[in-house]
């Protein structure tokens, strides 16, 4: 199994991008945050995430509440056991200055959601291709 972090807050946005990843990987097991403080929280391995699987991935929302989503690439990427793990960013948000700060901050890849499904499951399909591979099949 393939772990991956999905930090999402919007309930219909958790579904399509589980469903996606679902669609791009059957090896991956996926473990959900709700908002930023959580996802921090997860990769701390912080209660209640203290038995938390190092994630392979990490798919953002950069909306989140509580704590917004650019402190987890922030906290990622200051940890020893987690500076390398990938980060794409899925948002809503085609800002400028919001891609120039996730670049900043060391984000992998910075994906636009797409109005069509079928578009945005390509687009999950290829960044996890990109970073963690895909099966031997090619599935």
């Amino acid at each position: 199994m393939i772990d991956v972090l999905v930090a999402e807050d919007d309930p219909a946005a958790l579904h399509l991008t589980l469903k996606a990843l679902r669609m791009a990987d059957a090896r991956i097991r996926t473990h959900v945050t709700r908002n930023g403080a959580e996802a921090v929280a997860f990769l701390l391995r912080q209660p209640p995430y203290t038995d938390a699987p190092k994630p392979a991935l990490i798919v953002l929302d950069w909306n989140l509440p509580k704590v917004h989503g650019r402190a987890v690439p922030t906290v990622a990427r200051s940890i020893d056991t987690t500076h390398d793990i990938p980060i794409v960013v899925v948002t809503t948000s085609d800002a400028q200055k919001d891609r120039d700060e996730a670049a900043h901050l060391g984000v992998n890849e910075y994906v636009v959601k797409a109005a069509r499904f079928s578009d945005f499951a390509e687009s999950v399909r290829d960044f996890t291709q990109r970073f963690i591979g895909s099966l031997p099949d090619g599935g």
